[in-house]
């Protein structure tokens, strides 16, 4: 899922901050104060709730332990319940958003605790450590058909890296659900993670990228590629990457372009 539950929200405005439980103190953006009508024209708050609260819990549960959230290929999905709803409209079928003031604290709370339920089933299941773990990095891209005949290819990249037998796939923008699935399914790996909004180099695309299903259905997120070449295109570029980083002789960094 997206981090956040309370997207969109008011909790920083100053009618909120005793009820929440902070001061005027508090409401920070790059370390400056913000004076009370600065802070009503910068009031809406996109925070990463869910993932700091989960990681609140592991470490409180694991002396000397750094939880570290990853946002994985879920351009397209968001928490069923949080306070911005999205729906269509039962007249037009077209999309609506509407924005709940405040924030639902129960609703992260409820989340978080779901999720730190699985990630203590999946620490569980950890047999051995490993302190001697090659380590290899490749960063490269790709071309992918532009969807106006004619027009110059969409270009794409990607940075892998291994750490041993597990391979994490970084994406400087925000892959929708599909082409993760896909490339998850099509990986040379065994274990392949594929993470969103890595942003490495200038040259990267970091919006939404719309999978094959979603753009031949009808998507609300534009694409410049052409339609039915992103799932299968990241995959071989994720696969070309993993093999430019095989591990030789240990420990060991290298580039590929």
């Amino acid at each position: 899922m997206h981090l956040t539950s309370m997207y969109g929200n008011e909790y920083f405005l100053p009618k909120y901050a005793s009820v929440n439980g902070f001061s005027e103190k508090d409401m920070r953006r790059d370390d400056t104060l913000l004076s009370a009508n600065d802070m009503v024209k910068n009031s809406v708050g996109i925070h990463p709730d869910i993932g700091g609260l989960v990681s609140d819990y592991i470490e409180d549960e694991n002396d000397g332990a750094v939880a570290l959230w990853m946002s994985g290929a879920a351009g397209n999905q968001n928490p069923i319940f949080r306070n911005n709803p999205i729906f269509a409209d039962p007249k037009t079928g077209l999309k609506t958003e509407t924005t709940v003031p405040g924030a639902d604290v129960g609703t992260v709370e409820y989340y978080a605790a779901i999720q730190f339920a699985d990630a203590k089933r999946a620490l569980a299941s950890i047999s051995k450590f490993d302190a001697d773990t090659p380590i290899t990095h490749a960063w490269g891209g790709t071309q992918l058909p532009n969807k106006t005949e004619g027009e110059a290819p969409i270009d794409m990249y990607q940075t892998v890296m291994r750490l041993g037998d597990i391979t994490l796939a970084g994406f400087a923008g925000e892959l929708y659900n599909g082409v993760g699935v896909a490339m998850k399914e099509g990986s040379v790996s065994k274990n392949t993670l594929v993470v969103n909004h890595c942003w490495t180099h200038e040259e990267e695309a970091t919006g939404y990228q719309p999978d094959d299903l979603t753009l031949e259905t009808g998507s609300d997120k534009a694409a410049r590629y052409k339609t039915g070449t992103i799932n299968a295109g990241m995959t071989n570029l994720m696969n070309k990457l993993i093999r430019a980083a095989e591990p030789i002789n240990g420990h060991m960094l290298k580039m590929a372009r």
